[in-house]
């Protein structure tokens, strides 16, 4: 692969807590919000939290909106 073809150039990971339970938090609805914001996106879940794996050209764009949703680690 050459420098030239990629687009997203920031790998980067997080993890979301869940401030009470995993009932209001909707894995696949997180992972739609956040495809616009890079390629090789991951979201893993379980009761206490979630980790994001995502590759973007601004991070900080989606950490504006995770921050809103929930708490950032």
């Amino acid at each position: 692969m050459n420098t030239e073809d990629i687009e997203f150039g920031y790998c980067t990971e997080f993890m979301v807590k869940f401030e009470e339970d995993k009932q209001s938090f909707d894995e696949n609805a997180f992972r739609e919000d956040l495809s616009e914001f890079g390629d090789s996106l991951l979201v893993v879940s379980d009761d206490t939290l979630a980790k994001v794996h995502i590759h973007a050209e601004q991070p900080g764009d989606f950490f504006i909106i995770c921050t809103a949703l929930r708490q950032l680690d």
